[in-house]
């Protein structure tokens, strides 16, 4: 078990190129992320980038 930080942005941050969208309201479920253009569902996006943190944490 890896913990991260609970105010890691994991639903803001691009998992694709490393964006942040600093503006991401809770009822905004899909995003396109403006620097790489990936699309994004806020809870995939999320999980891929809590499970990123953990293997850099344990790295």
């Amino acid at each position: 078990f890896i913990q991260i930080n609970r105010y890691f942005p994991s639903s803001q941050q691009c998992n694709n190129c490393g964006y942040q969208k600093k503006n991401l309201k809770l009822e905004h479920r899909e995003w396109t992320c403006p620097e790489c253009g990936t699309k994004h569902h806020r809870d995939i996006n999320a999980a891929k980038n809590i499970l990123k943190e953990g293997i850099r944490i344990i790295s």
